[in-house]
């Protein structure tokens, strides 16, 4: 990856081609020409899931019925219960897809066993309190302990979390925004984890915390709108970035934070 000035002056990420292997060892991202990270990250074997709320041509207000994810994996998601709704203009004049009470699964399984690293990206804000652990993201279909993943808030308030089911929180409670990067490293059989978190792309804090059980996630549905028992979250999802197997490093990550802060005005 490298970072390279636009006419208009911002910092977006870009592939040099042939230049950037897969850091988990899979394959190369991407070989056939320099591109954005819109096309790197399609191309790049550890992308477990991306949702862009921009990928959608719908109307004001109308019904998101389908998400089609952008990662190769193609883990869409379709509505069940009621779905939730298309802003057209939530952030920066970008839009988002709306949860109050409506949520959205896939029909195939995410990738994601045993105890991997990961980075996640997420461009979300939470609009009203609702249930504890109520989630964005929840991967999986065991409620069992560390069988199963969560990005949502901790307790009833306006406070982001990543962590597995029941009792395993990985960062901090950071104040409601619009962009949360969380590194998770060492996430093994009641390890000590460290998590790094970023907030609209400043580091919110480093420290390690210990599980409370062994981490096993289970292939699983993906779940958005919904956390394990049916929690429902209330908030616009902008969007959401998984890559599997990745401790990513401070060049790539910020490279990415910077697509994204440019991309919401953040």
């Amino acid at each position: 990856l490298t970072a390279v000035a636009t006419a208009a002056g911002s910092l977006n990420p870009t592939l040099a081609a042939g230049s950037v292997g897969d850091p988990a060892g899979n394959t190369t991202a991407s070989t056939a020409a320099p591109a954005s990270v819109v096309y790197y990250l399609p191309h790049y074997a550890s992308c477990e899931l991306w949702f862009r709320a921009d990928s959608l041509s719908l109307a004001d207000g109308a019904n998101v019925n389908t998400w089609d994810d952008q990662c190769p994996l193609g883990l869409d998601v379709a509505f069940f219960g009621s779905a939730p709704t298309y802003v057209a203009s939530a952030t920066n004049s970008q839009p988002a897809v709306r949860f109050s009470g409506g949520s959205m699964a896939s029909t195939g399984n995410s990738t994601m066993t045993g105890s991997p690293a990961w980075t996640l990206f997420a461009v979300a804000k939470i609009n009203a309190t609702t249930d504890a652990n109520a989630a964005f993201l929840w991967l999986g279909d065991n409620v069992v302990n560390g069988q199963s993943l969560l990005f949502g808030i901790n307790n009833n308030d306006f406070k982001f979390m990543m962590g597995y089911y029941d009792g395993g929180r990985l960062t901090p409670d950071v104040q409601a925004g619009y962009t949360q990067i969380t590194h998770i490293r060492e996430a093994g059989a009641f390890s000590q984890v460290e998590y790094d978190t970023f907030l609209n792309g400043t580091s919110y804090g480093t420290d390690p915390a210990r599980l409370h059980f062994a981490v096993n996630l289970q292939p699983g549905k993906v779940r958005l709108g919904e956390g394990a028992n049916g929690r429902k979250i209330y908030g616009d999802l902008l969007e959401i970035i998984l890559v599997n197997g990745i401790q990513m490093g401070n060049t790539n990550r910020t490279l990415i934070e910077n697509y994204l802060l440019n991309k919401y005005g953040l």
